[in-house]
């Protein structure tokens, strides 16, 4: 019911409060992230102080790093004309009390400048490893050929400009009906359950479901085979995230 949200591109289920989603629009909206109940009814929209949003196109919620309330990654990360030469993710606690309308402004945003190996890519996806707090990208390309992109925890601090290694290749699999319209081998978006058991995947048909063993990183999950994971009927599939509690998804 939150007006101001008309093209949600990034999703994340609080960490902090229960039955409350974030999120916000895509290129061209304002820098600012709005708070939601599970049935679609606002409860706030809050600006991020001191943020930019060239394109913004995921979100994440993550561990606290100094072990105090959790936090919501943006990732300023889209770049269709694969022309930027670096992106940026803002990193900023969740409000520690329950969203509500209107909502105030989210203060003291770190900033954090990730670099790709071999230059620009266009990115939708960004996920954060509950368990390790590694940052994962995950490129978008129009035949499915994804590149799967790591920063380790430790190097995420404010103000840092972090060189991104390459953890290995992604082919992205067609939905078993593909239809027309948008490509289905193009991710869009992408999340991890609370407990770091699942990731899945956005593209713009399909929602890919990944298992993760106790010994695998993210990006190992990444490289395995994925299945199907039931979804509504959408077009263009934008955005994805876990509830705060890891029993089901919302995509958008």
């Amino acid at each position: 019911t939150e007006p101001r949200l008309i093209e949600l591109s990034g999703l994340a289920g609080s960490r902090q409060h229960s039955g409350v989603l974030w999120g916000h629009n895509d290129s061209g909206g304002a820098p600012e992230l709005y708070a939601f109940a599970e049935d679609g009814t606002s409860v706030g929209a809050y600006p991020v102080d001191g943020a930019e949003a060239v394109d913004w196109e995921d979100m994440a919620a993550g561990p606290p790093p100094d072990g105090s309330r959790d936090v919501l990654y943006i990732g300023d990360i889209g770049d269709n004309d694969a022309a930027r030469l670096n992106v940026t993710v803002y990193r900023v606690p969740e409000p520690g009390e329950p969203p509500v309308a209107p909502g105030t402004s989210l203060t003291a945003a770190e900033v954090i400048t990730l670099v790709y190996p071999g230059g620009p890519s266009d990115a939708e996806a960004l996920l954060v490893d509950p368990q390790s707090g590694d940052l994962v990208i995950v490129t978008k390309t129009l035949l499915g050929a994804s590149r799967v992109l790591v920063a380790e925890a430790a190097s995420l601090v404010a103000g840092a400009r972090v060189v991104m290694p390459a953890a290995g290749g992604l082919q992205v699999p067609l939905p078993p009906d593909p239809g027309g319209g948008l490509p289905g081998t193009m991710v869009t978006g992408g999340d991890v359950s609370p407990d770091g058991w699942l990731v899945a995947l956005r593209t713009y048909l399909s929602v890919l479901v990944f298992e993760r063993d106790d010994d695998q990183s993210i990006a190992d999950a990444l490289l395995g085979q994925p299945c199907f994971g039931p979804q509504e009927d959408e077009q263009q599939g934008e955005a994805i995230a876990f509830t705060g509690d890891g029993v089901a998804y919302v995509t958008a």
